[in-house]
Parts: C-alpha cells; structure tokens; sequence
C-alpha cells in the first residue's frame, strides 16, 4: 500500500504568516476515509526546516505525492516536482488545484514530472485514483475517474467531470484539518483558522478565475454542517475563524443563522463579500455577532471600469453602503483596489484615489490587475488593449500596460499607493522581475 503525501509549500516570505489549505484539508478527509492509504502532511509552509525531512521520506519506496497548483505560484511547483523526481523516480505526483483545472493539460503535457492531474473538485476522483494505483487497477479505471488528466501513448488524455451536487455528501473538512500541526498553527495564527462555506460565485467578472472553476454555479455546504465545523473548531481550540468564501452573503436568511451560532459561541470571526449584498440590519447583525473585519473588492470607483470588468456594482450603490459602514464600528473594513484596469486613464485612477482619501478610516489594498489564464480578460486582453509584457504572476506589480497607461505609469502608482495607504504586502522589484524573464 502506496502511502500518500499531501505538501502544503511555502510561498509567501512572511514568517508569522500562516494560512492552513483547506482545499487539502477538504482531500484529506476524503482520502482518509475511501482509501486504505496512510495520509500523511508535508507542511513546508508552517515549518521550512522540513524540507530535508521530506527529502528522506520520499527517497524510499513509492510513495504518492498530492499538491495544489495556483497561477501564481507554478514556478514553484515545477521546481519543488523536478527535484523530487531527481531524488525517486518512482514517485507518482498528482496535481491538483485552480491551474490544473484551467489549463491542465497544457500543464501537464509541458511538464514531465508530473504524472496526473485533477480537474474540479477532488473529493471522489482523488480517492478513485490512489485506489486505482494501489489496487493496481488503473489500466482498467483510467478512463472512469473524474477530471482524470494522463497520458496515453504519448498524448495527453483528458476526462470530462461534473460538479459535486450536495456539498453535505462529502466528509467533513474537520478530519482533514486534525492531520495538521495544530498546536503550532494556533501558536503562530493566535488561535485563527480559515474556513470556506461554500464554493463558487454566480458572478463573471472578466479578471476572475471562479466562473471557470465553477461555472457560475454557487453552492453553500449545508447550515447545520457549518455549524457542527465551527463547533469542533471551537473545541480544538480556534476562537477567530476566517470565512474564505468568494462571496460570503449570497443567501441572507442563511448568514443570519449562522451569525446567531457564531454569537453564542463567543467566536470572532471575518469574512469577505459583495458591497451591493449587505444593508444596514445585516451588517448589525454580523458586528453583533462578533464580525470583526469585512473584505470587499470594489476594484473602481468608477462607473464605466465597473461596467468593463462586469461587477454588476454601480458606483452609486458602492457609497450608499460606504457611509453606512462609515459609521458603523468594525475593526476593520478592507477595500480592495485595481490598478492597470483597461480604458481607465490618469483621471479615472485620480478619481479612485480621491475616494479613497475621503473615506480615511478604511483599510485599502491596492493590487495590479492581472491577465491569469482562464480569466475573460486574459482570453480577449488584446479586444480590451492589455499588452502582456512578461508572462510572471505578481498581484503587487504590474505585467501589462493598457492603451491609455504604460506599465511605468502603473507601477509607479502602484509603488505611490502602497506607501501612502501603509500596505501590508512588499512590491517585487521590477529589475528582479525583468532577470527572471531573461533567465527563461
């Protein structure tokens, strides 16, 4: 019996930064509970000193390697699957994660290391697949299992995959998340954890991955499941959860039971969501019940880059809810921002940042505005004017330039704005940017 791997990488340089994966926690569970394997967590992102422990491990028998690919980060993963196949050729690696179901088998076919991909939502095709190697079945299952990505006789086969219908159907995220160093993680997160509700969003922005990866198809897991979650959260010993939902007020009826539990449970708790999705009684409610920090992405503040990147948001309803939030005393109101928006001119990117000058007390985030693979904006950037200038992900500094702004011109504002609104994140330098590009 292959025993199997998950490794949750380090990709972010902070040291007290810690966020634990719960799209492979959610795997785990799964995993755990439809496969015979021993599951096991390589967690480079909560201590960097394993990795010569994980060098030892995969270097006997064949074990199963489990990983998550983000846009972002491929770079990485393409390193960290090329040395593990230096050190055991015998290792199965499978990929999973946003990249692979957008672009998968481009991926894979690019990269010979890897040996299978998954595209979707995981929880029944992974556990099909281990089987399938350790039952040595797979000649015969190949073609049965979901999102299976493989080659066969040189070429890159792909099966087709459905959504899960009933996110009540699959385990418990709970298993998943206990196979963790959870002492550790509360000691660094000061007892916070991540939890996600539900998966998708019924919107289509144009620089947004999630219509791909879900289809526009919004699924809540069920209120009385979330429920039992947050409670064994609370037992193990978190006391700030996080919800990392893409839209978190979809269904109001839905967040107000779930705030009266959290009440009752003494639990702080954030959450990010859609400015037009809230009013003055919901947002009382949410302070009430321990809400202490809310995210919103309003990208603009002006109407026509709003309509561009098709937010179904108006610039009117954006300050309608701002001055009630204005007066309002949660710990935090985050905004989040783009810069490199296409048509928008020096003026429109002024008229933002006026704005948000005016509305002092909030926290801003200011991010460049990326093509990512999957996105409309990447399949029409050339119908919206964005000229790619190198192919790196970076959500801090900028890649592009529009018709009416040169990618100086962005990332200057965006160097201004991260020091004159205090930003959290580091901009990368654009001389390192520009020598990674030549070393390719």
């Amino acid at each position: 019996m292959n025993e199997v791997y998950f490794i949750n990488p380090k990709f972010t340089n902070g040291e007290d930064y810690y966020e634990l994966p719960l799209g492979m926690a959610y795997l785990i569970s799964s995993v755990k509970k439809n496969t015979k394997s021993n599951v096991k967590v390589i967690d480079l992102a909560l201590n960097k000193n394993k990795i010569n422990d994980y060098k030892k491990i995969i270097s006997k028998g064949s074990p199963i390697i489990c990983m998550s690919v983000y846009s972002y980060f491929v770079d990485d993963i393409i390193n960290i699957c090329k040395e593990i196949k230096e050190i055991n050729n015998k290792v199965k690696i499978i990929l999973g994660g946003p990249h692979i179901t957008i672009d998968g088998e481009n991926f894979i076919s690019e990269n010979l290391n890897f040996d299978y991909g998954i595209k979707g939502e995981g929880e029944y095709s992974l556990p099909n697949l281990i089987n399938a190697i350790n039952n040595n079945t797979l000649d015969n299952d190949i073609s049965n299992i979901e999102g299976l990505i493989y080659r066969y006789n040189g070429k890159i086969k792909s099966n087709p995959y459905s959504r899960i219908d009933n996110l009540g159907e699959i385990p418990s995220v709970i298993e998943g998340i206990k196979t963790f160093d959870l002492e550790k993680i509360k000691n660094i997160t000061k007892s916070r954890i991540s939890y996600i509700a539900s998966r998708g969003c019924p919107f289509n922005c144009i620089f947004c991955s999630s219509s791909s990866l879900w289809g526009r198809k919004y699924k809540q897991v069920p209120i009385d499941i979330v429920i039992k979650d947050i409670k064994e959260l609370s037992i193990l010993g978190f006391k700030h959860i996080d919800f990392r939902d893409d839209f978190f007020t979809v269904r109001k009826d839905w967040t107000y039971k779930l705030a009266k539990v959290l009440k009752e449970l003494n639990i702080e708790w954030t959450c990010q969501t859609r400015l037009d999705s809230v009013d003055r009684k919901l947002l009382q409610t949410m302070y009430d019940s321990g809400c202490t920090i809310i995210r919103f992405g309003i990208e603009s503040f002006n109407d026509k880059s709003l309509k561009l990147l098709k937010k179904g948001e108006t610039y009117e309803k954006i300050i309608q809810t701002l001055n009630i939030l204005d007066k309002m005393d949660f710990k935090e109101i985050r905004l989040s921002l783009m810069i490199g928006i296409p048509d928008e001119t020096m003026e429109d990117v002024k008229h933002t940042i006026d704005l948000c000058k005016k509305y002092s007390r909030f926290k801003y985030r200011f991010w460049a505005l990326t093509p990512i693979v999957g996105t409309e904006l990447y399949d029409k950037r050339d119908e919206y004017g964005v000229k790619i200038l190198n192919p790196e992900y970076n959500p801090t500094y900028s890649n592009i330039s529009t018709r009416y702004l040169t990618n100086e011109e962005i990332n200057r504002i965006l160097e201004d704005l991260h020091t004159d609104f205090d930003h959290p994140y580091p901009i990368w330098e654009h001389k390192e940017k520009v020598e990674v590009c030549k070393r390719r």
